[in-house]
């Protein structure tokens, strides 16, 4: 094995870019993060500071490079999106979405900030630019600079 070479572990997502459809695709992760305990996950790498993001498309040895920012998002499979579950309950809220391709998409978001500003604007407002939605069995990283319109469901 070559010194210099960082293993990296293969994650199959699915994203959806805006106007061009949906692809799927394996991303490449450090097997330790940067930022948190544990292994890299794909919001670290939505949530990085590299303008493109490598990939393979499913079924080929195809390498495509995507514009981070260009993703409307990416769903991934919950167990690659594990967070920490110590600490304070988290404030949650059904929502639902509306893209600036018309694309709509449903979930249960969660987070914890503190009680003087746990407001769902201002997580929207102070959440990274990809934040999770669970959505069905899957965990949506969405990306909020695609997002124009929320409408909560819980009343």
């Amino acid at each position: 094995m070559d010194e210099h070479r960082v293993p990296k572990r293969r994650v199959s997502i699915e994203i959806a870019i805006a106007h061009a459809g949906r692809r799927s695709v394996s991303v490449f992760l450090s097997e330790f993060a940067s930022h948190h305990a544990g292994p890299e996950r794909v919001s670290d790498l939505l949530n990085g500071d590299a303008d493109f993001i490598p990939t393979v498309v499913q079924g080929s040895d195809t390498t495509t490079f995507f514009q981070r920012l260009g993703l409307l998002c990416a769903w991934v499979a919950p167990d690659e999106e594990a967070q920490a579950t110590e600490g304070p309950a988290p404030t949650e809220h059904g929502l639902e979405l509306t893209f600036s391709d018309g694309t709509v998409i449903r979930g249960q978001v969660g987070y914890v900030l503190p009680p003087e500003r746990s407001r769902l604007i201002e997580f929207l407002n102070e959440a990274p630019a990809f934040f999770r939605l669970l959505a069905a069995d899957r965990v949506a990283l969405i990306n909020k600079r695609h997002v124009t319109q929320v409408v909560p469901l819980d009343g």
